[in-house]
């Protein structure tokens, strides 16, 4: 990974995106993904579209004994374990460099869980890594509801620690400022299970 897509994942860590209210989104309202790609990638450079794909992809059966309880209730609460579930995967996906299951409980159109996936990916597999970004979700701030678009909302406050890039020869890069932000999703029920459709970041 470049420099450039390496800066630009940090400054997604530490919320440096545009502010989005999700609380006043309607049926006629699409959700706002951000993204932490470049849109030029430096000379020579490359990223892949996706994470490569494990040996054995998993299947919504083997998904779905991943997920905690509640997390398959067809419910505006459900939706919200389902969340939970999903940004302790990319807090895990940081330190693992493993972000299989970031995409997989992502739909084909949650373009923020591919490039998010395919930037930690790309990071592991050019020899770095990273430390830190632990993310903590704050339940007690949480909203959601069904929307007559057929998505269910959801949003709650989350900080995240300091996330640090570290160089193939084992020394630290570069630090992002964690913080708190507002966490949205667009999730969508299918298959049993809960898959986040889109997501979106904001001031808290």
């Amino acid at each position: 990974m470049t420099g450039v897509a390496r800066r630009t994942l940090f400054a997604f860590t530490s919320g440096l995106i545009a502010s989005v209210a999700l609380a006043g989104c309607t049926s006629s309202d699409a959700i706002v993904t951000e993204t932490p790609l470049p849109t030029t990638p430096a000379a020579g450079a490359t990223t892949s579209a996706s994470p490569s794909p494990s040996a054995t992809a998993l299947t919504d059966e083997e998904l779905l004994t991943l997920l905690p309880e509640g997390a398959t209730s067809d419910t505006p609460q459900g939706a919200t374990i389902a969340a939970e579930y999903w940004i302790g995967e990319l807090a895990s996906a940081f330190d693992s460099g493993d972000p299989s299951l970031v995409a997989a409980f992502g739909t084909a159109e949650c373009s923020y869980c591919s490039t998010q996936a395919a930037l930690i990916a790309d990071l592991y597999a050019g020899g770095q890594s990273l430390s830190g970004g632990a993310i903590s979700p704050d339940l007690t701030t949480a909203s959601s509801a069904t929307s007559d678009d057929g998505f269910t909302y959801v949003s709650f406050d989350a900080s995240i620690a300091d996330l640090i890039t570290i160089s193939s020869d084992g020394q630290p890069q570069a630090t992002s400022s964690g913080g708190t932000r507002r966490w949205g999703f667009q999730m969508v029920f299918t298959d049993g299970l809960w898959r986040v459709n889109g997501v979106e970041i904001s001031a808290s």
